[in-house]
């Protein structure tokens, strides 16, 4: 496991092409520290901008069930001058934005593992190095060390968002029945949130699904994106109880079902 303070060689980077990559070049990666964030850099060039950023895309990590989200801190990075075999400081690469901090689910595929797709704007090398740009590369590539790496805690951030007063059922009116178990038609519920913040849809299939299809009615729960998702552990565990309810009796004989995540659920 690579932790701060850690020297990252970017290559392959040629001296005459630096400034107009054809793809984007990632590092190896690392973490924030022991059982941490594991991120890693990445150098774009910006078509807008006629310029080369280096960016830091947080990963798939090992730990992040075990981790605050959405995350927040501060890389601060350096670039070893070529001549001089010293390291020069280069940028703060700063993460306080939900956009770029959340969780990792899905992302870009680099050697070391799934990447974030999305991330800032990156600091450009053109205007944040004294000399000129050259002069940090050498050998068809160049190294970058990311000195240190300050991790905010999240527990007041944590604190002030709370999941939305939620009532205590959720009634999904299903018209037509006959007509939708003829068609084998799928419907789906409006949205709905737990009580500690997670979206869910009901998927219900009038004329059963699988096995179950002509059958029997088969009613699924769907964990959607919801708006608390960076405060929440995933994946999800926990049950949601549905009742099919006899309209001709507001009283007694409903149909009460349970509905659970566990390990074995799918967490798509």
């Amino acid at each position: 496991m690579y932790t701060p303070p850690v020297d990252i060689i970017m290559m392959p980077f040629d001296v005459h092409v630096y400034n107009k990559l054809d793809e984007d070049r990632y590092s190896r990666a690392f973490y924030t520290h022991t059982k941490g964030y594991k991120m890693c850099l990445c150098v774009q060039y910006d078509d807008t901008k006629k310029s080369s950023n280096l960016h830091a895309h947080l990963m798939v990590g090992d730990y992040d069930d075990d981790l605050q989200w959405p995350f927040r801190g501060t890389l601060m990075t350096e670039i070893l001058h070529r001549k001089t075999r010293t390291f020069h400081y280069l940028a703060d690469i700063v993460f306080d934005d939900d956009k770029f901090c959340g969780r990792v689910w899905n992302g870009v595929p680099t050697e070391t593992g799934m990447a974030s797709s999305i991330v800032g704007e990156g600091i450009p090398f053109a205007e944040v190095v004294q000399e000129p740009f050259i002069e940090y590369l050498g050998n068809n590539g160049m190294v970058i060390c990311v000195r240190s790496v300050n991790v905010k805690s999240l527990v007041q951030t944590s604190a002030v968002i709370s999941p939305p007063p939620i009532k205590e059922e959720m009634l999904f009116e299903i018209n037509g029945f006959s007509h939708h178990k003829k068609s084998n038609s799928e419907l789906i519920s409006k949205e709905f949130y737990s009580a500690k913040g997670y979206k869910f849809v009901l998927m219900v299939y009038p004329n059963g699904r699988s096995h179950f299809q002509g059958r029997s009615i088969s009613i699924f729960a769907h964990i959607s994106m919801g708006h608390y998702d960076n405060e929440l552990p995933f994946p999800f565990r926990g049950k949601i109880i549905v009742q099919i309810v006899n309209r001709l009796d507001n009283l007694r004989y409903h149909v009460e079902k349970t509905i659970e995540f566990t390990n074995k659920t799918d967490p798509e």
